[in-house]
């Protein structure tokens, strides 16, 4: 990667927390990266503020797409990566391989393909390094496997709402100070409004495509019951002092601010984005 000639420099600036800001800036990036094709794009990261780790999934959605869509390959400085970010090293980002997180403080970032083969894997990835990690809250063994049989739902659900045989990645990080544990899944499909819109053709916005995937029963699926996983995934938050956080499309829905309607970003980035925020603190 290093030996062909940089074409051009797009910076990532400010604060990465799991929040609209957060994924904002990294919707810009792939906005203007999205511009050039088979180029090598310098990632300036000198001004970056703080990165949740769980966005790491994001990030690399958005590197898997540009390289597979447009050729770009992409430079960093490593060294300075390192000594300012070495939970991007140790969350497995930057690195190839497995990589090891002596604080244990991260969820290692892992590409899934979305289909019944890897089920398995996939389930044992939930159960082991989300639902099993030192941060996850102390939830009963009835609402862990709820929530895994959820996430699982939604897994299987990718190909059907995002139309991708593409991979769709995952990702984690526990922050020990504020007892929370943030959890990412992203998938680089068409989003949640193509397939709703084809059911209910009232629904017409990104927005509207994400409060209907909310409710109970809504399913894109034919002549099947149920639906994106995402009701009863909410109803475990809620019910556990924790929150869910969706992108499709320009807009990002939140339950812990936002139940009932979405915002716009102003841009926006191919699939979706789900954000789960473990904590049995109340906030």
């Amino acid at each position: 990667m290093q030996n062909n000639r940089i074409i051009t420099k797009i910076d990532i600036e400010g604060n990465l927390n799991t929040d609209s800001r957060g994924i904002k800036k990294l919707f810009q990036f792939y906005n203007k990266a999205v511009g050039y094709k088979n180029q090598v794009i310098e990632i300036d990261m000198y001004k970056m503020g703080f990165f949740d780790a769980n966005l790491s999934c994001v990030l690399y959605a958005i590197l898997y797409k540009l390289n597979k869509d447009n050729g770009l390959k992409f430079a960093l400085d490593f060294e300075y990566l390192q000594k300012e970010y070495s939970v991007l090293f140790r969350n497995g980002l930057f690195i190839e391989g497995e990589a090891v997180d002596e604080r244990e403080s991260t969820i290692q970032l892992k590409s899934f393909q979305p289909n019944a083969d890897n089920d398995e894997e996939f389930v044992s990835y939930i159960t082991n390094d989300v639902l099993g990690h030192r941060g996850m809250p102390n939830f009963s063994r009835k609402v862990k496997l709820g929530i895994a049989q959820e996430l699982t739902e939604i897994s299987s659900n990718i190909i059907q709402h995002s139309r991708t045989n593409d991979p769709f990645f995952v990702c984690g990080q526990y922050f020990p100070k504020k007892n929370l544990l943030n959890f990412s899944i992203v998938d680089i499909g068409v989003g949640f409004l193509p397939a709703i819109r084809e059911k209910e053709s009232k629904i017409t916005d990104h927005g509207s495509a994400i409060i209907w995937a909310l409710e109970s029963g809504n399913t894109t699926k034919k002549d099947v019951p149920g639906g994106l996983g995402l009701h009863n995934l909410l109803k475990y938050c809620e019910a556990n002092n924790s929150y869910m956080q969706i992108v499709s499309g320009d807009k990002f829905w939140n339950s812990e601010s936002m139940p009932g309607f979405t915002m716009s970003l102003g841009c926006e980035f191919a699939g979706s984005v789900i954000n789960l925020l473990f904590s049995d603190k109340i906030r």
